[in-house]
């Protein structure tokens, strides 16, 4: 690669070519990174010699946008698929640059193809709206709307892009096929046995599936999150069975039937699910992400080892495998990055001297952090705190007190409910400490202290405790420090 040079390649989600330009190079070698000027080229062919005087950068003059431009830093090697199509001089100085923006920008040419092609009078109401918000829930209407009639009332919001909805019914999804500014619908009730999003411009549905039988999105869609395990018999009927999708699931690795083609696969809030079969049909997916914010476990992890296409594997705290079952190199041949944060220490050990080959090649770029001991692991099963444990955002010593804070006031909380109020200001008054000494608790950090604080509140009134906890966590908020 050269400064100047003009690479494009062929979107199959798009069904065209994008180009770009190479403006400039930042860092040593090995550890460099390429500043990518994209271009306003969709065409059939990739760019000539002959177009390059009159191409221009592509502006995202869209929607909120006011003509900003898609030039940023993309690490790592080309992808496979970029040809050259010559050298010209740069468009714009490639130094200095702040955005990291990688090495595709489909997304932003989905975006700008949704706007050109809807009417004119939405793309109006959309400029010159004087409310401008772009999310609305459900049960906000009656509030924002006390004579609402029907879904067109909504046109008073000509912004909204996100809806967060109950039920999927056949007048809201007669709006949303109407309204092609509706990017993300997200539904939290039961929903019918067949639910029908064609016709929409959405790109992201979540859902939760119970009794969902059959599932069609459109050609926009690139997101489908499942809130829960869905029916076994579940079919999701999406373009090019899966091939453009991010298929997310919740503690199960159940894949729904018709995603024999997927790409992209994330499995959150993992307590404990067993991988034995998942993949077997799904040897096309080069992206997985397996998480847990605390500790969860995973069964069968050798299961991945079906996935030759597998490019970027990724595990946050995630336990109960060992290093003997994690696949060589040799068994995922199309591996770039493996990336593994909190995991048990042996199979740490093990993996690292299985990939370290590999990685001094540059063939995989491997991460492995928070290796934990076993002992380590039994003292942490029940600690919300347990991944401020190595966060260099936090001294050491407040992790270890975070957890002295959670234990004591869970066993006062089970041993005398009554007092709750009472040790619910005895535990925010021992993180105000914390904050006054160490100054670290950020929005992140004082979420994490409010939901452990919420988690014990809640089990306690589960085991019978008459506590009113929503009074108790808004007693707390005017208590806070942080």
């Amino acid at each position: 690669m050269n400064t100047g040079d003009i690479y494009a390649y062929f979107s199959e989600r798009l069904d065209c070519w994008l180009a770009c330009q190479i403006t400039g190079f930042r860092g040593e070698a090995g550890e460099a990174s390429t500043a990518v000027l994209w271009l306003d080229w969709m065409q059939s062919r990739p760019p000539a010699s002959e177009d390059f005087s009159a191409l221009k950068p592509f502006a995202k003059n869209y929607f909120s946008w006011n003509g900003e431009l898609e030039h940023g830093y993309a690490s790592g090697g080309m992808p496979d698929g970029f040809i050259l199509c010559g050298n010209c001089p740069p468009l714009l100085p490639g130094d200095d640059l702040r955005a990291y923006i990688g090495w595709s920008c489909e997304d932003d040419f989905l975006t700008k193809r949704c706007w050109e092609n809807s009417p004119q009078t939405l793309r109006d109401a959309y400029r010159n709206a004087k409310d401008r918000r772009f999310m609305l829930q459900e049960k906000d209407i009656p509030a924002l709307l006390p004579d609402f009639k029907g879904y067109g009332d909504l046109g008073k919001f000509p912004r909204l892009t996100e809806l967060y909805f109950s039920v999927f019914s056949p007048e809201l999804s007669a709006y949303v096929k109407s309204n092609p500014f509706i990017g993300t619908l997200v539904l939290d009730g039961r929903q019918p046995p067949s639910l029908d999003f064609r016709g929409s411009a959405l790109e992201a549905v979540s859902l939760n599936p119970s009794g969902v039988k059959e599932i069609y999105l459109p050609d926009t869609a690139n997101l489908l999150a499942l809130t829960a395990a869905p029916e076994a018999g579940l079919k999701v009927n999406a373009p090019k069975n899966g091939r453009f999708l991010h298929l997310s699931l919740r503690n199960n690795a159940k894949i729904p039937a018709g995603l024999d083609a997927l790409r992209e696969l994330t499995i959150s809030h993992i307590t404990g699910i067993d991988l034995a079969g998942a993949f077997d049909r799904h040897g096309e997916i080069e992206s997985m992400f397996l998480q847990n914010n605390n500790l969860g476990r995973l069964a069968n992890l050798s299961a991945i080892s079906v996935l030759k296409k597998l490019k970027r594997f990724r595990t946050l705290n995630l336990y109960g495998f060992s290093g003997e079952e994690f696949p060589p190199p040799e068994a995922l041949p199309a591996l770039e990055l493996l990336d593994m944060e909190g995991l048990p220490a042996e199979a740490a050990g093990a993996i690292k001297a299985m990939y370290k080959s590999a990685a001094k090649e540059g063939r995989v770029k491997v991460r492995l952090a928070k290796e934990r001991k076993a002992q380590w692991l039994a003292e942490n099963l029940d600690n919300p705190f347990m991944h401020w444990d190595g966060d260099d955002a936090i001294p050491k010593t407040c992790a270890k007190k975070a957890l002295e804070i959670y234990k004591k006031t869970k066993a006062s909380l089970m041993a005398a409910p009554a007092e709750a109020e009472a040790l619910c200001k005895t535990y925010i008054g021992e993180f105000n400490k914390l904050q006054r000494k160490h100054k670290f608790i950020d929005t992140v950090f004082r979420e994490q202290i409010d939901g452990a604080l919420y988690g014990l509140l809640s089990q306690a009134k589960a085991a019978g405790a008459k506590l009113d906890v929503q009074t108790l966590m808004a007693a707390c908020d005017s208590l806070r420090e942080f």
